[in-house]
């Protein structure tokens, strides 16, 4: 059996963001709803806020989301 676990990294790896904080801040607020995240969560855009290396799992700054590349999702969608 195989375990994997997946965590951002703030160790020398780039940091992303909202590219417009004001607009998009207000979606923190679907984190602590009940109800499912899909039917309301658009497309967001994103900036690099800190540079470092490229990662499968960034860590988006100041908010407990995951974010997961292109990559990362192809890998995973298996499981």
């Amino acid at each position: 059996m195989k375990l994997w676990q997946l965590k951002s990294s703030l160790d020398g790896f780039e940091t992303l963001g909202y590219r417009d904080f004001d607009r998009y801040s207000k979606l923190d607020e679907l984190l602590i709803q009940i109800a499912p995240l899909a039917d309301q969560w658009g497309f967001v855009e994103v900036c690099t806020i800190d540079e470092g290396e490229d990662s499968d799992c960034p860590h988006f700054w100041d908010c407990p989301i995951p974010v997961f590349s292109e990559k990362a999702v192809r890998v995973l969608v298996i499981f």
